[in-house]
């Protein structure tokens, strides 16, 4: 094996074909040809960049040639589209992504009945998800929670209305904050509500009947009849005394 010489301390060795190059920080450098071997020619086969054919799964957007997705005007939150790109010279190279589309929703909530709540009686309260458009958006899931006097907590889903309910028992007397959030559109949380629990108000005494309308039948007196009615007669006496 042939030796060469080269500045002491080396600090970096190349090998570019059959060139040797030696380095020692910036205080020099030297190269040295290697005898004996030929150089050889890679290559690579194929193409790196050939172009492929884009197809979206269901057609939902579009996307140019240079791979830009752009998402429809209008689409259901978080709907999944999958992007799959098949190389033009040899179909059997494919890869393929899903993407979830999202779009800035809003969340807002409300009393089914309005307050206060009897102690031990239950409320509910109803949760609407929206596009910024106003369409509901189905299948959103909702968080909600009650805290204060009471703590409770429920997750439920959008119907078809994007519309979700909770209800809960306030078993102690005071107030609670009820809220609702989701992770959905990046994350939201409506807006907070108070709802009162109390001692059911007294019942009402009955009403006492005014004499106007007592069962008792009036008192019939018998009418006296001109014609018939005589005053009394009385005697009057006199007596004189003799003085």
């Amino acid at each position: 094996m042939p030796t060469y010489p080269v500045p002491a301390h080396v600090t970096g060795i190349v090998v570019a074909g059959t060139v040797l190059h030696t380095s020692r920080s910036t205080a020099g450098y030297a190269s040295y040809r290697i005898p004996n071997i030929a150089p050889v020619q890679y290559s690579l086969g194929g193409s790196c960049n050939a172009p492929v054919n884009w197809t979206l799964a269901p057609a939902a957007g579009s996307i140019n040639a240079a791979g830009l997705y752009t998402a429809p005007a209008s689409f259901t939150p978080l709907q999944s589209v999958i992007v799959a790109a098949t190389g033009v010279s040899d179909p059997t190279q494919t890869v393929s992504a899903t993407i979830t589309l999202s779009s800035a929703l809003t969340l807002s909530l409300a009393a089914v009945a309005p307050g206060p709540f009897v102690t031990g009686g239950s409320g509910s309260f109803v949760a609407t998800v929206a596009s910024q458009g106003g369409s509901p958006a189905a299948g959103i899931s909702v968080t909600f929670s009650a805290t204060g006097a009471n703590s409770s907590s429920a997750t439920a889903a959008t119907d078809a209305n994007g519309h979700a309910t909770f209800t809960y028992t306030g078993t102690a007397r005071g107030t609670d904050t009820i809220q609702a959030s989701t992770t959905a559109g990046g994350g939201l949380t409506g807006n907070a509500l108070s709802a009162l629990s109390g001692s059911p108000p007294p019942t009402p005494s009955p009403p006492r009947p005014s004499p106007a309308s007592s069962s008792r039948p009036p008192l019939a007196l018998p009418a006296a009849s001109p014609s018939t009615f005589r005053p009394p007669r009385h005697r009057y006496s006199c007596k004189t005394s003799r003085t």
